[in-house]
């Protein structure tokens, strides 16, 4: 009677036919797949990396820039960093207490913008966000407010998730908006003059 034996990739059975024939594989994919590198376990060579090795010792990234560059490693550092990684070396983080000011791309208002590379499109989103993002389970889209009144810091202890309706109060309370020239709007709503002026007031504002 035959002993069982057991494929040496998928550690399924082999046939009494395979055994006889004394294969080590159950199947010609199990065979091509022994001699790949996650297989074998072999990790990529360039430092940092965790991923398995495709050709000459490194992952399909640090070999496809060896052949493009001459090099494994990336010239720029940033390449080499996950997203969070990126964003956080762009701010100047200091006590807890402290604001942590955004070193990257500012906007007019002075909020920091963050690039997001979501292949094949890049997007942007307002740093403060981002930071809150990152600490919470907040979305990076929804509506931040500062308790600092300093648009580019993104400590998360100055930041909390708001309305637009608490974000225009907070701004009248602290003076931020221009009410000079305004009047009451009448009951039944705004004239278009007046829309014009109010607009004008809240610009510049969160």
């Amino acid at each position: 009677m035959t002993s069982e034996k057991s494929c040496a990739c998928c550690q399924a059975t082999l046939t009494s036919v395979q055994i006889a024939r004394e294969l080590t594989f159950c199947s010609k994919s199990c065979a091509i797949r022994s001699r790949s590198a996650r297989f074998r376990g072999e990790m990529c060579e360039a430092d940092g990396c965790e991923r398995y090795a495709l050709a000459r010792g490194y992952c399909g990234k640090h070999y496809q820039r060896l052949r493009s560059t001459g090099k494994a490693t990336a010239a720029e550092p940033w390449r080499d960093q996950t997203e969070e990684e990126r964003f956080w070396s762009k701010v100047s983080i200091g006590a807890p207490n402290e604001c942590w000011e955004w070193q990257g791309e500012r906007n007019n208002k002075g909020y920091g913008r963050f690039a997001i590379y979501d292949h094949p499109k890049r997007t942007r989103r307002l740093a403060h966000r981002y930071a809150l993002a990152t600490t919470t389970t907040v979305d990076a889209c929804q509506l931040v407010l500062h308790a600092c009144d300093n648009p580019p810091c993104c400590n998360p202890n100055h930041l909390r998730v708001g309305t637009q309706l608490e974000n225009m109060r907070d701004a009248l309370a602290k003076g931020r908006m221009n009410m000079s020239g305004l009047e009451l709007a009448p009951s039944r709503g705004t004239t278009k003059p007046e829309r014009a002026r109010i607009r004008a007031a809240m610009k510049g504002t969160p």
